[in-house]
């Protein structure tokens, strides 16, 4: 496997499982991640593999719903761009 893409995250402030992360290998390059809510709007952006979402937009929690990621990235050595789409459940 390439990436461990979790389905769930629960952003309530316990320390745990407070952010979605994906978890890859260390063959991951141009990695880049959107998150988007059901209306299409971009909830989350980022280009690190290392970090993660935390449930808010623009500093507002966001409500318990189901999200849509959009990944792309590269394996190292490999000219193919991989793309993985999915949803992730915000629960609180």
């Amino acid at each position: 496997w390439a990436l461990y893409i979790p389905n769930a995250f629960t952003p309530n402030g316990d320390g745990n499982n407070d952010i979605f992360k994906v978890y890859g290998t260390k063959n991951i390059t141009n990695y880049e991640i959107i998150i988007y809510n059901r209306w299409g709007g971009i909830m989350y952006k980022s280009n690190d593999i290392l970090g993660g979402w935390n449930g808010k937009f623009q500093g507002d929690l966001q409500l318990n719903d189901l999200y849509t990621y959009y990944i792309t990235f590269h394996i190292r050595d490999e000219n193919a761009v991989r793309v993985r789409t999915g949803k992730v459940m915000l629960l609180r």
